[in-house]
């Protein structure tokens, strides 16, 4: 019998301590309340870790020493046998499998030494020689601050009483206006990045910009805000992220991401990098 089924069985047979790596882990029933209360457990016999049966998942449910490493991360978490199982030799849960997987190939994308092509959409844009076509994606809406002024008036003068409810106002309308900036819709088009350019093509704009000449992103979940050396005003690029999603791999594992700014970001990095 593998250790997993060991595990989902309740058997008796010993493994490897999830959290002091020293201790073995055996099934026992566990009474609480009095004995009102019984529990399928597994016990680390070295530092009390205790997994709890929860369905058909199991619960980390104590541990002796409260500073343990593995009880901060992975207190009163329900994971399945399989993920306790990595986590005593020395790996982790999915989730967090998944996001250390995800960070380390934002990390290589953005050094340049992977490389990715996401073209969700045909771009129009005329390529140079020796230029390539990194990421292309449709209906994105391009956003700019504009400034907006309100008038505020009024009257001006003492008042006085002419009938009940009813009063005058001597003196002159006097307004005062005040401006402020509003992120406004300026149009909607096609972004394209290539291994040397970033390139919007709208119905009525067009932003065309060397990654070199890029001073700064901020990425979102859904677009990014583009600093162009030259330029004051920040520029915003935002899309619908339903449907929009590309396959990254690490390490033989696979997870299907949403397009998001950050990859976008980490995609320019990459191509700057590689460019130097």
């Amino acid at each position: 019998m593998d250790t997993e089924k060991q595990v989902a069985t309740n058997s008796t047979e010993i493994i490897k301590c999830i959290a002091c790596q020293t201790g073995k882990m055996s099934s026992q029933t566990e009474r609480l309340l009095f004995g009102l209360i019984v529990l399928d457990s597994i016990i680390c016999d070295a530092c009390g870790a205790t997994l709890r049966k929860s369905g058909n998942d199991w619960k980390f449910a104590k541990i002796n020493d409260k500073n343990n490493d593995i009880w901060k991360t992975y207190h009163r978490e329900i994971l399945t046998a399989r993920e306790w199982l990595a986590i005593s030799n020395d790996g982790m849960s999915d989730a967090r499998q998944r996001e250390a997987d995800i960070k380390r190939w934002l990390e290589l994308l953005s050094t340049g030494a992977i490389k990715i092509s996401f073209k969700g959409v045909q771009t129009p844009v005329i390529l140079r020689g020796g230029e390539e076509i990194l990421f292309a994606l449709p209906n994105v809406t391009l956003k700019e601050p504009r400034a907006v002024r309100k008038t505020r008036g009024g009257y001006a003068g003492p008042s006085f009483r002419v009938a009940k409810g009813v009063s005058f106002r001597m003196g002159s309308f006097a307004s005062t206006s005040e401006s402020h900036q509003e992120i406004r819709n300026i149009d909607s088009g096609i972004l394209t990045v290539t291994s040397e350019r970033l390139v919007f093509s709208g119905k009525m704009k067009t932003i065309n910009v060397d990654l070199k000449k890029i001073v700064q992103v901020d990425p979102f979940t859904d677009g990014i805000a583009l600093h162009k050396e030259g330029r004051e005003k920040t520029q915003y690029l935002v899309w619908n992220q339903n449907g929009l999603h590309m396959q990254l791999s690490q390490s033989g594992r696979s997870y299907n991401e949403p397009v998001s700014g950050l990859i976008l970001k980490c995609i320019m990095e990459g191509a700057i990098r590689k460019s130097n």
